[in-house]
Parts: C-alpha cells; sequence; structure tokens
C-alpha cells in the first residue's frame, strides 16, 4: 500500500527539505544543516514510498485525515473557516467539540501536498524544525552559549523518539510540543524584555491551545508559579497561590462544565494508583513487549531505556546550574502526574510534547561528558 514515487510525494519531500534548510542555515554550517534536513526528509520519503502498508495507523490519525478530506469535498480552503461561519460550525462538528486546530491543519496539509496519509506527517516534520529553532533561542535566552545551543538543536531535530512520532504518524502531539516550545519562550523573553511582540506572541498562542489542548497554558502557568513565589514577600505567599489555584479551578471548570468537572475530580487517584502511572508514562514502551501497532517505537524504545538515568542526571545538572529552566522541570512532573493519574492518558503519545525536556536533560549530560573527556585528554597531552 505504499503510495511508490509520485509527483507529489517528492514534491512534499522537496519542500520540507527546502524549509528544514532554511531554518537549520540560521543555526548550522552548510553541510551539518544539509545532514540535519536530509535525515529528518530522508525517513519520511523513504518510509512512505516503500514500506508504508498502514499498520501504524490509529484511530485519531484516520479521523484526522478524513476530516480534512471532507472539508476539501466541501469545497474549503485552509482560509475559509476565518470568514464563513457555516465553514466553521462544519469544522467544530467533525472534530466533536472545540478541539479543531488539527482538523483544519490536516486540510491545510492536503490542501498543499494532496489527500494522502504523508501529507500532515511530512508537514508535522517541518514543525519539528521550528520547534527545534525556539529551543535554540529558549537555550540562548537562558543563558546557554551559542556553540551548546546548536548542539541542542541538533540532538533534539535528531532525537529517536521525535522522529519515531513526526516522521511516521499523522497525530497532533507534534503541533503541541511547537506550541509549547514557542510559548514558554515568548512568555520567558517577555519577561525579560516586556517586548509587544512576545506579549502578542503570548497570547495568540494561549488563545490557539483553546482549540487544541486547553490545559497545556494552564500547566505552564503552575509550573512556573514556584518562581513568581521566589520574587514575592513570604506574607503574600498563599493569597498568591490561593488566586493562581482559584483562576486555573474556574478557567477549567467554565470550559469542561462544572458537571464534568467534578466528574473528572472523582476520577482522580491521587495515591498509589498516580504514581503507577506516572511510572508507566516515564517507562513505556517496554522494549520487550512493545504492542504490534507501536513497533516503530523499538529503537526508540531501547534508546530511552539506556538514556533514562543519563537524563535524570542532566535534569539534576540543570536544574542546579540554570534557575531559569527549573519550571520547564516542574511543568515535566505535573504534565507525567497528571497523565499518571487517568488509565486512558497512560501511553507514550502524551510524552511526545514534553519530549523537548527531557532530551535537554540527555543532551546535557552527554554534553558534559564529552567536554570532561575533552579536558582530560588535554590535561593527559600537557603532562605527558
Amino acid at each position: 500500500m505504499s503510495y511508490e514515487l509520485t509527483s507529489d510525494l517528492m514534491l512534499a519531500a522537496a519542500t520540507i527539505f527546502v524549509l528544514g534548510m532554511a531554518i537549520c542555515l540560521r543555526v548550522l554550517s552548510v553541510p551539518a544543516s544539509m545532514a540535519v534536513a536530509g535525515t529528518k526528509t530522508a525517513l519520511p520519503f523513504v518510509y512512505f514510498s516503500l514500506f508504508f502498508d498502514g499498520s501504524w495507523t490509529f484511530l485519531d490519525d484516520m479521523s484526522y485525515l478524513e476530516q480534512g478530506q471532507k472539508l476539501l469535498a466541501s469545497g474549503y480552503d485552509p482560509w475559509t473557516f476565518f470568514f464563513n461561519g457555516e465553514a466553521f460550525a462544519q469544522l467544530v462538528a467533525l472534530s466533536g467539540g472545540h478541539h479543531i486546530v488539527y482538523g483544519w491543519y490536516n486540510l491545510l496539509a492536503q490542501w498543499v501536498f494532496g489527500e494522502y496519509y504523508f501529507s500532515p506527517v511530512f508537514l508535522n516534520v517541518g514543525l519539528t524544525f521550528v520547534a527545534g529553532y525556539f529551543l535554540y533561542r529558549l537555550a540562548i535566552a537562558t543563558g546557554f552559549s551559542l556553540p551548546y545551543a546548536r548542539g541542542l538543536f541538533v540532538f533534539f531535530s535528531l532525537h529517536w523518539e521525535l522522529l519515531a512520532w513526526s516522521s511516521l504518524v499523522n497525530l497532533k502531539d507534534t503541533l503541541v510540543l511547537l506550541m509549547t516550545v514557542a510559548l514558554i519562550y515568548a512568555a520567558l523573553r517577555l519577561a525579560q524584555t516586556k517586548w509587544t511582540r512576545y506579549a502578542v506572541g503570548t497570547g495568540v498562542l494561549i488563545f490557539a491551545f483553546f482549540w487544541i489542548r486547553f490545559y497545556v497554558p494552564m500547566l505552564l502557568l503552575l509550573a512556573a508559579f514556584p518562581a513568581f513565589l521566589g520574587r514575592m514577600p513570604e506574607r503574600r505567599y498563599m493569597g498568591a497561590a490561593i488566586f493562581v489555584v482559584s483562576v486555573l479551578g474556574l478557567s477549567y471548570g467554565a470550559y469542561v462544565g462544572w458537571e464534568n468537572l467534578i466528574l473528572q475530580l472523582q476520577r482522580l487517584d491521587l495515591g498509589s494508583g498516580m504514581l503507577f502511572g506516572t511510572g508507566r508514562m516515564v517507562l513505556t514502551p517496554l522494549p520487550w513487549s512493545v504492542e504490534p501497532e507501536y513497533t516503530f517505537l523499538l529503537l526508540p524504545a531501547v534508546l530511552h531505556w539506556l538514556f533514562l538515568v543519563p537524563a535524570v542526571v542532566g535534569g539534576v545538572m540543570l536544574w542546579r546550574e540554570q534557575p531559569q529552566v527549573r519550571p520547564l522541570f516542574v511543568y515535566l512532573a505535573i504534565a507525567l502526574l497528571l497523565y499518571g493519574a487517568f488509565d486512558e492518558l497512560q501511553v507514550p503519545r502524551h510524552r511526545v510534547q514534553l519530549i523537548f525536556i527531557y532530551a535537554w536533560a540527555q543532551f546535557h549530560f552527554v554534553w558534559y561528558v564529552l567536554h570532561k573527556s575533552v579536558s582530560q585528554n588535554k590535561l593527559l597531552r600537557a603532562t605527558a
């Protein structure tokens, strides 16, 4: 069932390669840019031209694809929904609620590349270049050197889990990942500079999250709260905590409805079940028992386990060395605990939006080991 070497497939690959090169060249040399962009583009190109048979597809991805196909069949283009209430209503109906962004995104991808499964996948590959660039800028904004930030860009761009999830399957988590990194960067730069463009970017992204995964800005606010507390007099801690919890509770209740909020609170397991679920979120998939529909994660699962200890060590080092990145790890912990509290969310897919955090921790460990090794070699040569 592979698409073979069709002109549409080659056009999609060529377009994303050019886009990737344009972004990589802002960070890396020409040879390095070609290596990164070529690797990221070649993986989906080879997969869809030779191996795609539908075995690595899910219910959600086919639903998103069908939404785009139905909207195209209705004669809509990606811009119609900003001006046509009837088109917007149809998009909401097809999406089954307010989470309409990825259905629209599938329409956009098919409008650009054709009505194929690979269309949104290639567009997702393009998003990972943008996410990597925001992560690069975030590293610089938090005080790391240019060589370090460039290395982080390469490590993240070629991270095994990112490649697997963005290059093979049509799921919205890659878009959520990009939006999360972009929101964190915009909010940090807003705090540092007070520039209007960062305020606008932060506001637009928070609004956009309402239509795809509304609770992410809430979790980010909760993660940043301890950093805000550090700048307040102690006598205001309790008032600030009550305010933040009230805002989050009211916002969530207004969105899902108060009855749904009560039902979800009743489903929460804040004891051993949540801890078990969080452990499952961290460790799955197990390399020795990967389910058939997740076999594309076999190699990433092995590497994930091999890098578990380096990720922990690198995360601890980052926490100690750079206070500005601490909210990222608070957010990682909150998100893992949240997903761990619900049985249906304890799947590897929900880790995708968090890859940039633990990939950074893994990279920091590798960076430390390499620099330690280079320093020792120089010392040995100097004393020989």
